[in-house]
């Protein structure tokens, strides 16, 4: 999974011996080589012994489809994983070939919540639904507009995971 977030340009990568060969472990015997997509999940938060709270990808919990992801992401999967989607926050996915829509059953306000809480929140949806190749839109929401996304459309997809802003 380290390697998957790496690596994640490279078609694929391969675990080898001094000799080229595949490395090969006694309680799993050789291995394959692995392609490091980030396909198919649903991204959580995770906070550190620090405080400090980060987006994760939910690797070894794949997904059938992106609507199936976007909702299992208001649940905690793991003891180490927290939901992304802030209590009292609900809404309904639904998904076309290109898009996946969250609709928030009551209204929502970014503004109200913690802004990194939001943020998380906005780029762990986009994450989540980019890994299915598709693209997030937004409904029922107060704002046209917040921080950097325009929500009338289609969401960019982060460029990275837990962006550090240099002062």
């Amino acid at each position: 999974n380290s390697m998957a977030v790496s690596f994640g340009e490279a078609e694929q990568f391969s675990v080898v011996d001094e000799s080229g060969n595949p490395a090969e472990f006694d309680q799993i015997g050789p291995v394959e080589p692995v392609a490091p997509e980030l396909r198919e999940i649903a991204y959580y938060a995770y906070t550190s012994s620090n405080g400090s709270t980060y987006l994760m990808p939910g690797f070894d919990m794949s997904f059938e489809n992106a609507a199936e992801a976007l909702d299992a992401m208001k649940s905690t999967p793991a003891d180490a994983f927290q939901s992304l989607i802030p209590d009292g926050v609900d809404y309904s996915v639904s998904e076309t070939e290109q898009a996946v829509t969250v609709e928030f059953v009551e209204t929502i306000d970014f503004d109200a919540y913690d802004y990194e809480d939001a943020m998380r929140m906005i780029e762990g949806l986009a994450l989540s639904a980019d890994s299915f190749g598709k693209e997030l839109l937004l409904g029922n929401t107060v704002q046209d507009s917040w921080d950097r996304f325009d929500i009338s459309n289609p969401l960019p997809v982060p460029a990275g995971i837990n962006r550090i802003p240099f002062e």
